[in-house]
């Protein structure tokens, strides 16, 4: 670069202006229905409303884009395949079931074997 500058366009900046200005409209006009949409969603979850599935997602969606994030899903925690886990998964469930059996294994006490070998006689020599 030699430094000079660019010129700014006059439209582009003004274009900008515009949809920023469009933006906080739109963001104005879906947080305004906020209640409304919040007590369709619970009509619906109620029953009081039949529930289309588009718009299930239609009053999802505005919740989102206004800043009402649903909680996360617990992990699913019902059986699976066991070829769909990765290798890392496999091994955090082996771990947790071999806590799991330690934990249920009942102490056994027996006698102790020696396990020294015993020398043998060569009825040979």
């Amino acid at each position: 670069m030699d430094g000079t500058l660019i010129p700014q366009d006059p439209n582009a900046s003004a274009a900008h202006s515009t949809a920023k200005a469009k933006r906080a409209k739109a963001l104005e006009i879906l947080t305004d229905s906020a209640e409304t949409v919040a007590q369709t969603l619970v009509d619906m979850a109620k029953g009081d409303r039949p529930a289309k599935r588009e718009q299930l997602d239609a009053v999802k969606t505005v919740l989102d884009r206004i800043g009402i994030i649903p909680p996360e899903r617990s992990p699913d925690l019902g059986p699976k395949d066991l070829s769909a886990l990765s290798t890392g998964e496999l091994r955090a469930l082996l771990s947790g079931v071999e806590d799991q059996l330690a934990r249920q294994a009942k102490p056994v006490s027996a006698t102790r074997i020696d396990t020294q070998p015993r020398q043998t006689v060569d009825m040979f020599d």
